[in-house]
């Protein structure tokens, strides 16, 4: 299995899941993200996958990939400057 990180963390786990879906699911490629509280990525785990490619994908791609993550504002809602949750002023739980 070929593997990149850019985590800093360490990956044991994140590579052993990978593993383990590559011998349940025939993977040619895949990428492990790992998001933050705005579900923006963060950090990655490449397998099978080179860096300049996946360069590609974040530059070229990313925005227009439907499947990639992004929040959903709930309507009347706002999110603070400050934090990653949302404030609902006319939530029926604040009343």
């Amino acid at each position: 299995m070929s593997a990149l990180s850019t985590t800093g963390h360490n990956d044991g786990i994140t590579l052993h899941c990978l593993q383990s879906i590559a011998q349940l699911i025939p993977l040619s490629s895949a990428v492990f993200y790992r998001v933050n509280a705005y579900l923006k990525p963060e950090a990655y785990v490449l397998h099978n996958i080179s860096n300049s490619t996946h360069q590609q994908y974040l530059e070229h791609f990313q925005p227009l990939d439907p499947l990639s993550a992004f929040p959903v504002r709930p309507t009347g809602c706002y999110r603070s400057d400050d934090d990653a949750r949302y404030l609902c002023p006319t939530s029926p739980l604040l009343s």
